[in-house]
């Protein structure tokens, strides 16, 4: 079956729909997402490849250079890592809990599950704020798409994170209409 695109308007957001089963439906998908984009996908670990993901967001041109990434914390030498991408923890980094109190990054336990907005400054990559999630949050990144490959398997990849598109991959632009 061929992919079908179907572009909704509702509540003033513009849709890009696309559902899909087969390999080239996937490739079709993302062929609506170009480098630059600023995308939100939330993630799936894939044991073969590493994470993969079933939709993905287009939420226009880049707000910033940098975005954020949700799944367990691990601590570094230099600061910390979500999803294996590192960064580094400054006097400047905001960390909260789940109430969206302040405390020191040393109370963060490997593991917990955290939100971390980043930022890139000289060329490193800093956390700006890290906050405490349920652990039952789903793994996400959102940023800038840094490359799109459509070959197989079609993949993506944010903050030097290649994402997998699988088979059955949605494509929403999701913008605010004029």
């Amino acid at each position: 079956m061929r992919n079908r695109i179907a572009a909704i308007v509702a509540f003033g957001l513009s849709l890009l729909a696309s559902t899909g089963g087969a390999a080239e439906d996937a490739a079709e998908a993302l062929s609506a997402v170009d480098p630059g984009d600023w995308v939100e996908l939330e993630l799936i670990p894939d044991g073969e490849r590493g994470w993969a993901t079933r939709e993905v967001d287009l939420k226009g041109r880049p707000k910033n250079d940098g975005g954020s990434v949700v799944g367990p914390f691990e601590r570094t030498e230099d600061g910390g890592a979500v999803l294996g991408l590192r960064f580094d923890i400054t006097p400047e980094t905001t960390v909260k809990d789940t109430l969206g109190e302040n405390i020191p990054a040393a109370e963060l336990a490997a593991g917990e599950i955290v939100e971390v907005r980043l930022v890139r400054e000289s060329g490193r990559i800093q956390a700006r704020k890290i906050r405490r999630l349920a652990p039952e949050t789903p793994f996400e990144i959102e940023g800038s798409v840094e490359n799109v490959s459509i070959a197989d398997p079609p993949t993506l990849r944010i903050l030097n994170i290649e994402v997998t598109a699988l088979n059955d991959v949605r494509v929403r632009r999701l913008h605010r209409r004029p």
